[in-house]
C-alpha cells in the first residue's frame, strides 16, 4: 500500500515515507524584458558596426523579465501515479494573509487536487486541515517542531528550508496512525 502525503504550496513537499521531495516547480515568464535602443551621450541611437547584426540598432534592457514560480503539474502527476492513498493538506485559515497569497494558495490547492485525481483514478484522495493533523500529532504552528518530529520518526535530517517535505511526511504519518485505522474499521478494509 502506497500512501503519499502532500503539503501544498510552492515550498511544500511530498512524502511516500521513504523519499521526501520538495514540490516540483518551474519558473513561468509572466512579463518579458522591455528593450530600448541604446543611445550615446548626445541622444542618438547607437548602430552596431560589425558582426552579423551590422547596421541594426543596439538594444539594452530597460526593465528585467519577471517570472513566477508555478507547480509543475506534469511532474507532480508522474509522482502520484502509483499511490493507493493521496493525503493532501487543505488550505488553512487565510486570515492575515494578503489577497494575493490567499489566491496563490487556493490555485495551488486546486492544481494539486486535480493532479491527484487525474494521476491515478483508483487512488483515494483524502484532504485534511492543518489544524486537524497538527492537533492529533500534538504540534503547534511552529515549523521547527514539525521538522524535529519528522527527523525523530523518519531518522532522516531535514534542513529548515525543507519544512514542506517534513510536513508532508507528518501528514502521511497522521493518515496511517489516525485516519487509516478508522477507514479499515468502517469499511472492513
Amino acid at each position: 500500500m502506497t500512501v503519499i502525503g502532500i503539503d501544498i504550496g510552492l515550498s511544500g513537499g511530498l512524502s511516500d515515507g521513504t523519499a521526501d521531495l520538495k514540490m516540483p516547480v518551474y519558473k513561468r515568464l509572466i512579463k518579458p524584458a522591455f528593450m530600448v535602443q541604446k543611445k550615446d551621450t548626445s541622444g542618438k541611437a547607437i548602430t552596431i558596426k560589425t558582426g552579423p547584426n551590422k547596421g541594426q540598432k543596439q538594444m539594452v534592457v530597460k526593465t528585467k523579465a519577471k517570472y513566477a514560480n508555478e507547480i509543475d503539474t506534469p511532474a507532480l502527476q508522474r509522482l502520484l501515479e502509483f499511490a493507493d492513498y493521496i493525503v493532501i493538506e487543505s488550505p488553512g485559515n487565510t486570515q492575515g494573509n494578503s489577497a494575493r497569497a490567499s489566491k496563490t494558495t487556493a490555485v495551488n490547492y486546486g492544481k494539486v487536487l486535480a493532479c491527484a485525481e487525474l494521476a491515478n483514478q483508483s487512488a483515494k484522495v483524502i484532504t485534511v486541515a492543518p489544524s486537524t493533523w497538527k492537533k492529533d500529532l500534538k504540534l503547534s504552528k511552529e515549523k521547527q517542531e514539525s521538522i524535529d518530529m519528522c527527523e525523530k520518526l523518519s531518522g532522516r535530517k531535514h534542513k529548515i528550508t525543507w519544512d514542506g517535505p517534513a510536513e508532508a511526511y507528518l501528514i502521511r504519518h497522521w493518515f496511517i496512525e489516525f485516519k487509516l485505522p478508522k477507514l479499515k474499521e468502517n469499511n472492513g478494509l
